[in-house]
């Protein structure tokens, strides 16, 4: 996933942290939206809470800006 990214990024995923941090943190909402939906007993639309989860990290994935 993080090749893919720094692909779409125009950046070097050896050189540059930023792929491997978003995919990082992407699998990590989707893994707690996922744990989340499985503790409700699947009463909680499981797309909602993925969208709730991705809405709140959007600004951490946004490889377009640089942190410097």
């Amino acid at each position: 996933m993080a090749d893919i990214l720094a692909r779409r990024a125009g950046v070097e995923p050896d050189a540059d942290l930023s792929p491997a941090l978003a995919a990082g943190v992407a699998l990590s909402a989707f893994q707690t939206a996922l744990r989340r939906w499985v503790d409700s007993d699947g009463t909680k639309a499981l797309d909602e809470l993925v969208d709730q989860a991705f809405a709140m990290i959007t600004p951490a994935l946004d490889l377009s800006t640089d942190p410097n």
